[in-house]
């Protein structure tokens, strides 16, 4: 199934449409992001920003894609995932694609798809680079939040090894 990703009047790609059964994300262990910005302290620091609105089961990316910046959830729930495995649910003030902005022209490691209606701030390197030179922390927020990520996916990696 196909539907379109609506971008502040902008145009883009359409995304492929499934439903996530619930179950999915208890089975898996996904868990809610800890420590993340806060949405609703920043967003008068994202000026210009664009905001992309999806529909549940609308992909905003998937693994593989080119990555060209990261995602702030303003509202509502992802599930980053790849295959058929959620490795985690991300809510408000959550962040997605993260990795675009450190390894540039790199592709998506994995699929993020909305599980509910969602509205998401984008952030490319120019604006995040600006919102560093504002706000100095929050480079460190987007660092806490990969080296948490990778902490989980050791932990998982190493039960696979038993």
């Amino acid at each position: 199934m196909q539907a379109a990703l609506h971008l502040n009047g902008a145009s883009a790609r359409a995304h492929r449409r499934i439903r996530l059964p619930n179950y999915m994300e208890s089975a898996s262990g996904a868990c809610q992001m800890a420590g993340e910005p806060e949405v609703t302290e920043e967003s008068d620091l994202y000026g210009s920003a664009e905001t992309v609105s999806l529909d549940a089961g609308e992909f905003l990316f998937s693994e593989g894609d080119a990555a060209d910046a990261l995602y702030i959830v303003k509202k509502g729930v992802l599930r980053v995932l790849s295959g058929s495995t959620v490795y985690e649910t991300v809510r408000v003030g959550g962040i997605v694609g993260e990795m675009a902005i450190v390894e540039q022209r790199a592709r998506r490691s994995a699929s993020v798809i909305a599980g509910t209606h969602a509205e998401l701030i984008k952030i490319d390197t120019p604006q995040f680079l600006a919102l560093v030179a504002q706000r100095p922390d929050f480079s460190l927020e987007v660092m806490r939040v990969m080296a948490r990520r990778l902490r989980v996916m050791n932990r998982r990696y190493r039960r696979g090894q038993d």
